[in-house]
């Protein structure tokens, strides 16, 4: 039987990693020198390095003793080649609102996995979506454009291993950290939120283009990660269904210009390195990074005619970060400590500093996980953001704190699957709640029906736009 700490593992489906900059960092160079004189044992392959599909996992679970810590492969083993389509449709309904479909969406995602040598693994995955409610509906033509027909290269690389060190460089997805629910040392990722909850995370991460190296040395593993291709999160547009609310669209007074998107750059890529240890039933992680932030913050940038002119833009933040977990049994509990360096607030004096801050901030989060046999799975998640220094010319709290949880279980031989998320924001007491429920009508064929409803309280949250944006779905998904 898989562990709960393997499962874990395996539900991340890629290595964890971190970026830093490339700019002199004493306490990099110190870790990188360790890095590279560490002595070095037999290499392997992670176990959630392998597995990006369901596909791989029998095969995985073939070629590697998951709890033997010390047996470690070099190669990839069994199912050399995987080719998939999976046909989609998912239409929504919003009960409060019965004049339109806030989605109509057809899209058609492919998988080609292909083992080339004993060494060499190359992986593609790719999808494009048309979404008919645009047909239907009056939308503005700018959000038209951007939402109606969608295409995107979610990952394409090629990895290689060789004794004691595996290289991965393309385009990746790569998932860092522990928590389920809050961003805490999960900063290598940004995603597409522009549907925001309604999304599962797995499918909203944005992959970009970037060189990972590990080297594994017995229990010991190092990762160092080079990423020049700096993406960000995506909000949905002024006009969206789902857009954010923001206090200052609509003030006269503010112009609010297109974002300042970081560009591709070898001489201020995101860089990071990454130490994990592997004992009898837990892990335990360092990680030193520097990178853009994922959000961004409202610069000031000229006066004209009485009206200020704001650009979104994207800074730069240091961080070291810490994560553990551990299991009893079937029990997880987990860990993620991180302090960061340097992050940028927005001000309410917008004409000084840009109406910018810098301040430090520590970030973590405490959970608990209980699998009953798979009966049944239950997780608990507490979260907070602490702002050192904090000054009342913040927008922002001195703290953000959520609770995250999660409880699901599967009927009928687990062809029926259910889960139900819970998201309350502490200080603006704003709830999320999610059911989602699938069947595999067979090996094929499988039906989603979803029902996310909102309980937002405070007039001032970004959440205010979803009061009245409850929603039921119905998807049909076809693999062939």
């Amino acid at each position: 039987m898989i562990s709960l700490r393997t499962k874990k593992v395996l539900s991340h489906r890629g290595i964890s990693f971190v970026r830093t900059n490339a700019r002199f960092n004493p306490a990099l160079i110190f870790t990188l020198f360790i890095f590279f004189v560490t002595p070095i044992g037999h290499a392997s392959l992670d176990a959630d390095e392998l597995i990006n599909e369901d596909s791989f996992e029998d095969a995985f679970d073939e070629s590697f003793e998951i709890e033997t810590e010390q047996t470690e492969k070099t190669t990839f083993q069994n199912n050399s080649r995987l080719l998939r389509f999976t046909f989609a449709h998912e239409i929504g309904y919003h009960p409060d609102n019965t004049n339109k479909l806030p989605v109509n969406r057809s899209s058609l995602r492919l998988e080609w996995e292909h083992l080339i040598t004993q060494q060499i693994f190359f992986r593609f995955d790719a999808k494009m979506a048309y979404d008919f409610a645009y047909d239907h509906h009056q939308y503005p033509v700018a959000t038209t454009q951007n939402y109606r027909f969608q295409k995107k290269i979610r990952e394409m690389y090629f990895q290689s291993t060789h004794q004691k060190i595996s290289v991965k460089i393309g385009k990746q997805i790569l998932v860092w950290g522990e928590a389920d629910g809050a961003i805490v040392t999960d900063i290598i990722s940004p995603r597409n939120l522009t549907e925001f909850i309604f999304q599962p995370i797995e499918d909203t991460r944005i992959g970009q283009i970037m060189l990972t190296i590990d080297y594994f040395s017995h229990n010991h593993h190092w990762t160092l990660l080079l990423n020049p291709d700096r993406k960000t999160n995506q909000f949905a547009l002024p006009g969206h269904e789902y857009a954010l609310f923001n206090p200052l669209q609509n003030n006269p007074l503010i112009n609010l210009t297109k974002e300042q998107t970081p560009k591709t750059s070898l001489s201020d890529m995101e860089v990071g390195l990454r130490w994990k240890k592997t004992f009898s039933g837990h892990d335990v992680s360092f990680m030193l990074a520097e990178v853009t932030n994922n959000n961004p913050v409202l610069a000031s940038q000229t006066i004209q005619n009485q009206q200020i002119t704001l650009q979104p833009i994207f800074t730069r933040y240091q961080m070291l970060g810490f994560a553990m977990n551990w299991t009893d049994e079937q029990t997880l509990f987990k860990i993620e400590l991180a302090k960061k360096w340097n992050k940028t607030f927005q001000s309410k004096e917008l004409l000084v500093n840009q109406g910018l801050l810098r301040k430090n901030t520590i970030e973590w989060m405490l959970g608990i996980e209980y699998d009953a046999n798979n009966d049944f799975y239950l997780s608990f998640e507490l979260s907070d953001q602490w702002i050192q220094d904090w000054s009342a010319k913040l927008i922002n709290r001195q703290h953000e704190s959520n609770f995250y949880t999660i409880f699901s279980k599967n009927f009928l031989n687990e062809t029926l699957k259910t889960q139900y998320v819970y998201i309350y924001q502490i200080q603006d007491q704003n709830a999320i709640h999610r059911l989602q429920t699938s069947y595999d009508i067979n090996d094929q064929l499988k039906a989603h029906i979803n029902l996310a409803t909102f309980d937002i309280r405070s007039s001032t949250s970004v959440l205010k736009n979803f009061e009245d944006k409850n929603r039921i779905s119905v998807k049909l998904e076809w693999t062939f």
